[in-house]
């Protein structure tokens, strides 16, 4: 199963402030979209962010996606790595369009990572195992723009920071030109929204773009987080006193199924 999957170390992004928003150890990043038969399985951002916890994954947010790319551009002599962000450009039907884990409220000026199913207008819960996380940014003044234009502006700077939680989100003008395409910011005509925000190439740009219906459904991609269960499993090792069960509890929000047995086992026998 892991052959699936490519390996990301200490991926942590950050808010505009330079808070970490998210801190992974280990990241296991699905090398291919969501797929059957062959051909592409399309998802609301929130049926992705549902079927995937149910499966001990979860959808990656607008941040982790980009930090993720940002990764994957510094390392893209490796032909699996470069495989996978070129996807971004185009995943075999003519686009690179991926649903992300994150909506933008235009009503209160807030980016939100992990959104609840307030967030998505829906009823039943998603995204328990993950931190929402709501970033504030300023409307005045936001437009439509080449990124890298955008980027001289404080306003603009802002919110995409707040978006792709990259400390300098120039690296994906670099991709976009890598791509052959200008990356390019899309925001809502309407200030008084819930959008969808969805990453990748259309046929003119690489475009990071905030104002997708929320219905709309397209390509996704899976990841499973690693770190915490290894903490947890050093823990035990090194003769921390903490409570088994708590241990178990926490580390199965992030253990990936394929490998929870063998580590539920582990844990139990060194705390004997």
């Amino acid at each position: 199963m892991e052959d699936d999957y490519l390996v990301f170390e200490n991926v942590r992004p950050v808010d505009a402030d330079g808070n970490v928003i998210e801190s992974y150890d280990r990241l296991l990043v699905a090398r291919d979209i969501e797929r059957e038969g062959g051909r592409q399985r399309d998802f609301t951002p929130y049926r992705a962010a549902l079927s995937f916890e149910k499966e001990d994954s979860f959808s990656p947010s607008f941040a982790l996606t980009c930090n993720l790319l940002a990764a994957a551009w510094r390392q893209n002599d490796e032909e699996a790595v470069r495989s996978f962000l070129l996807q971004y450009k185009d995943k075999g039907n003519g686009d690179g369009w991926h649903a992300q884990n994150s909506v933008i409220d235009w009503r209160r000026g807030e980016i939100v990572h992990y959104p609840d199913a307030r967030d998505f207008a829906e009823v039943k819960p998603v995204n328990e195992q993950r931190k929402r996380r709501a970033l504030g940014f300023t409307k005045e003044g936001l437009r439509d723009c080449l990124l890298e234009e955008g980027l001289k502006d404080s306003h603009m700077r802002r919110y995409v920071r707040q978006l792709t939680g990259l400390e300098d989100p120039s690296i994906l003008v670099d991709i976009g030109n890598y791509f052959h395409k200008p990356a390019r910011v899309w925001v809502s005509g309407s200030k008084d929204a819930v959008r969808a925000a969805w990453l990748g190439c259309g046929s003119d740009n690489f475009d990071l773009d905030g104002d997708f219906s929320l219905s709309y459904s397209g390509a996704t991609r899976r990841v499973r987080a690693e770190g915490a269960a290894r903490e947890a499993r050093q823990k035990i090792s090194d003769g921390d006193s903490v409570g088994i069960e708590e241990v178990l509890k926490a580390a199965r929000l992030y253990v990936s199924k394929h490998s929870w047995d063998g580590f539920e086992q582990d844990i139990r026998k060194l705390k004997e």
